[in-house]
């Protein structure tokens, strides 16, 4: 009687412990949870052993699996290989929208441009700068960044930009990535 009993108590919790909601994230790796909303912008969920509801972002999210068997694909794969896939990166304006990424590189740009007080030269800078940017990213295998800062000013020698942003990626940053970028730049510098 009390091997059933055992068997049965054993039984239920292993049941207990696989009906559980899950969040597949891009970079394979997956979070079991209890989901308890899904937005168009994010996921908010209880995790295993927290005590307080956690959110993350839509964009590292593959699909999610409810514990009845239900999924539902989220969001695309971004697929960066080199800097020729640049066009792919996302540019983005809140930390929010990359929660559960993983922080690159702060990363900068400056563009200039002879021509001074033209409309809308100001915001062709901008643009050219956050091209840079979406480059730069690309080269390190980012598929977001955030601008932190953008600046455009009129000089004596034309209309000048700058802008500053963090590049996120779904998988932390690999040595090898960097030392890549490096290298293309020593190149390109020379």
């Amino acid at each position: 009687m009390t091997k059933l009993f055992l068997f049965l108590c054993l039984l239920f919790l292993s049941v207990a412990a696989m009906s559980q909601d899950l969040i597949i994230l891009h970079n394979q790796d997956t979070i079991r949870c209890s989901i308890i909303q899904i937005t168009s912008d994010n996921i908010t969920y209880h995790a295993e052993g927290k005590t307080e509801n956690q959110s993350i972002s839509v964009l590292p999210v593959y699909k999610t699996m409810k514990a009845s068997g239900d999924y539902r694909f989220i969001s695309p794969k971004i697929n960066i290989v080199d800097e020729d896939d640049w066009r792919k990166v996302l540019v983005l304006d809140s930390v929010a929208q990359v929660e559960g990424m993983y922080k690159i590189e702060i990363l900068q740009s400056h563009s200039t441009i002879g021509i001074k007080w033209n409309i809308g030269t100001d915001e062709r800078m901008k643009r050219k700068a956050i091209e840079e940017l979406q480059r730069q990213a690309a080269q390190l295998q980012a598929q977001a960044i955030v601008l932190t800062f953008t600046d455009s000013f009129y000089t004596y020698n034309g209309t000048e930009a700058n802008v500053i942003c963090v590049a996120y990626a779904y998988k932390p940053s690999t040595d090898s990535a960097i030392k890549n970028r490096n290298k293309m730049n020593k190149y390109q510098n020379r």
